[in-house]
């Protein structure tokens, strides 16, 4: 009998530390963060980083155009080994932008966030589509208050899209954390609810 309650533990322990293999979140981290406001680049003119990943060398290129209009000022382009695989025109927005590259240290996959004072997408490469995709936009996930949403890396490694209250007194944020799923290919994600703390003390 004691041998069989042995085994049954053993069992359960057993599991217990598959389970926690098979689910443990994927770590992210900040390795490129750079703010782009109306002032910052002159017209023609351009930043451009290159980072390795998986495939190769990828090159992402913010160029503000002198003929465009204020609807097509800011033209962001991607490339995987000089090849382009995304090419989009952005409106000049209040405040400009800020865009984060983050890495899954887990997986080695690199995504770009694009946050303004209204509205963030998180992209990266999808390897099964071959493509340059958009995977998240704020526009889809509810917030509570009136807010500016921002994709982020916690300083524990969680990648999350948090609501900022305006009210630098009380500081707090609504935040959604995201999980990559392999098999899908792309974002699961929970509702964290509101955080009563400052985001910047939080986010690497």
């Amino acid at each position: 009998m004691r041998k069989k309650i042995m085994m049954a533990l053993m069992c359960l322990v057993c599991t217990l530390l598959l389970s926690t293999t098979c689910f443990a979140a994927d770590n992210f981290q900040k390795i490129y963060d750079e703010s782009l406001g109306m002032q910052d680049l002159g017209q023609d003119e351009a930043t451009k980083e290159d980072f390795t990943i998986n495939e190769g060398t990828l090159t992402i290129q913010v160029r503000k155009l002198r003929q465009e209009s204020n609807d097509k000022k800011y033209h962001f382009i991607v490339k995987l080994n000089n090849e382009r695989i995304y090419d989009v025109h952005r409106p000049t927005v209040p405040g400009g932008y800020n865009f984060k590259v983050f890495k899954n240290t887990t997986t080695n996959d690199l995504f770009i966030a694009l946050n303004t004072k209204e509205r963030s997408y998180l992209s990266g490469y999808s390897p099964s589509r071959q493509k340059y995709v958009t995977f998240l936009d704020s526009m889809n996930y509810y917030n509570s208050f009136t807010a500016e949403p921002v994709f982020t890396v916690l300083k524990n490694g969680t990648l999350v899209l948090a609501f900022v209250s305006p009210n630098q007194k009380e500081p707090y944020y609504h935040a959604y954390r995201f999980d990559w799923d392999k098999e899908a290919q792309w974002f699961s994600y929970r509702d964290m609810g509101t955080v009563y703390h400052d985001l910047k003390a939080d986010s690497q």
